[in-house]
Order: structure tokens, then sequence, then C-alpha cells
């Protein structure tokens, strides 16, 4: 990814989970939309990024922590392989 759409990205995740306490139907639609895909567990939901199953992001289905949102969303960014 060039520099802007690393930007643009990290700011769309940002925005996304900010305040975030479960996963919602829009949140799991943006996600989908950005090239994520999503696997329903019991308790937690693993995140994929297209078509890399080798390496997930778990999150849990309730958080109770205030920054669950930003962590998710760190954690997210990090799985995105970045181009130059």
């Amino acid at each position: 990814m060039k520099q802007e759409q690393q930007k643009s990205f990290r700011q769309q995740l940002k925005i996304m989970f900010k305040g975030y306490r479960h996963l919602t139907r829009k949140l799991s639609r943006q996600l989908a939309q950005l090239g994520f895909t999503l696997e329903n567990g019991r308790t937690h939901y693993k995140i994929y990024y297209g078509e890399d199953h080798q390496h997930a992001v778990i999150i849990s289905k309730t958080s109770s922590d205030y920054r669950a949102g930003m962590n998710i969303c760190r954690q997210l960014y990090t799985l995105v392989p970045a181009h130059p």
C-alpha cells in the first residue's frame, strides 16, 4: 500500500472500531468491504485478511475493556501486508 492509502485504511479502521463493545452487522459488512473475513466461534471471532488463513486476529464477542476497539484496530492493521 502507498503511504496515503495506509493512512486512509488506518483511519477507516479507527472510525469503525471506536467504542467497540460487540460486533454488529454494520461492522461485519464494513470489514468485508475492506477485505477481511470473519469466522464465528463460541465466545470469540477470528478475523482473517484476504486468502491468508494462517494469520488471524482473535476478538471477543462481548468486550468489557474500553480500549478494546483501538487494540483490535492496531492488530488488524498489522495483519494487513504493507506493499511499498
